[in-house]
């Protein structure tokens, strides 16, 4: 029992898992991804934490020596810190701005596995009209206080205004006192995107 706490042990539990574990957390957040089994999951966590230590593992008994801890206690704090917490949260954000290069995005597929969920992830505010399934026009705008779900969750769409739209889909006004309006997917047929004033 007193092996399964060594410091030694924790110690190689905590470098070895939690970068993978935060960095994972951080590219969901990012990318909608498919939830994993656990055991894919701690693969996953682990892999990350390899990548992690291998930048950083060079380092680790420089800073970890007695003589330096003593001196620059402050700086061993905050590079431990550094390397289980702040690195893992910045490599998501390298990785996915690496994917959006125009060259990687010719080579690689789209990690996003939907299309709603990456016109979405882009947060550009615009107009939006609805064609439901029972033929009813739905107009109104997508902007910072509206909300689409992504993936793995099932589809649906909150539209912070909502507008009055004519039969042949042109934006009329806005309707007066609008809080906005929750669509699911299975009342959509399909949406069109719009720029600029619609009136």
């Amino acid at each position: 029992m007193e092996e399964l706490f060594d410091i030694d042990k924790i110690s190689l539990f905590i470098f070895l898992f939690i970068p993978g574990f935060v960095s994972i957390k951080v590219w969901r957040l990012l990318i909608p991804s498919e939830r994993n089994s656990s055991q894919d999951y701690i693969l996953d966590a682990i892999s990350f934490s390899c990548f992690n230590f291998a930048l950083t593992g060079w380092s680790i008994p420089l800073v970890l020596q007695s003589s330096f801890q003593e001196n620059h206690s402050i700086l061993t704090y905050g590079y431990i810190i550094a390397v289980l917490f702040v690195l893992p949260i910045v490599y998501p954000f390298i990785v996915k701005w690496i994917l959006q290069l125009k060259f990687i995005k010719n080579i690689l597929l789209n990690p996003m596995g939907k299309a709603w969920d990456y016109f979405f992830s882009l947060r550009s505010a615009c107009y939006v009209l609805i064609h439901l399934k029972n033929g009813n026009l739905i107009g109104g705008i997508f902007a910072d206080k509206s909300y689409a779900s992504s993936y793995p969750f099932s589809e649906d769409i909150y539209l912070q205004e909502v507008w009055k739209v004519d039969a042949a889909g042109k934006f009329v006004s806005k309707i007066p006192d609008t809080k906005g309006i929750w669509i699911c997917k299975d009342s959509i047929d399909y949406i069109e995107f719009f720029e600029g004033n619609r009136k």
